[in-house]
């Protein structure tokens, strides 16, 4: 039989301390709530929009509509509802990503964030930003606790080399013509 060595964690987060992931776990469920809620919304509302020709009504209230892009000329149809259905895939797709947690899903995330905004603040969702907001503040919470865990790693002063005195032999080629050369006296 054939020994193997154990097998080293997977993903970045085995070198994470616990704070840091669990914050960054924590943005990722907000994002995915973020994205996934929305976007749930955004299918039916896409749905009745092409098949109705007006906005969707949901619980009394309006799904993506009669908010500032209105007010600003813009006028919601399905190409702008699947624009906003995207960007809440990016956001979800980066959620996910926070977590497994992995660098990268800070990234994807943060740019869902900023692609949702327009449509954020068009359609008039105030939970959105709130809860933009919290997934803001964790992942500076995770940045600001991954900076004090590397922080002996930036102060580290480098290695030194070491101090040889004066007259002694160094390398091969100075060792042997040590001992090949009489001593002087």
């Amino acid at each position: 039989m054939r020994a193997t060595a154990p097998e080293a964690p997977r993903g970045p987060s085995h070198d994470l301390p616990a704070s840091v992931a669990w914050a960054l776990r924590l943005a990722g469920l907000s994002a995915v709530v973020n994205g996934v809620g929305f976007g749930a919304f955004d299918v039916p509302a896409i749905w009745h929009l092409a098949h109705d020709h007006e906005i969707w009504n949901a619980m009394g209230n309006p799904t993506y509509g009669n908010g500032p892009f209105e007010d600003h000329g813009i006028t919601v149809t399905v190409p702008v509802l699947l624009a906003f259905l995207g960007a809440c895939l990016v956001l979800t797709v980066g959620g996910a990503l926070l977590l497994v947690p992995r660098a990268n899903g800070v990234v994807v995330t943060v740019a869902g964030i900023v692609m949702c905004a327009p449509f954020w603040w068009g359609f008039d969702l105030p939970f959105a930003w709130f809860n933009a907001t919290i997934v803001i503040v964790l992942l500076l919470l995770a940045a600001a606790g991954a900076w004090r865990t590397w922080a002996p790693l930036r102060t580290a002063e480098p290695p030194r080399a070491p101090q040889i005195p004066p007259g002694t032999a160094v390398g091969p080629v100075a060792q042997q013509r040590a001992r090949s050369d009489p001593p002087r006296s």
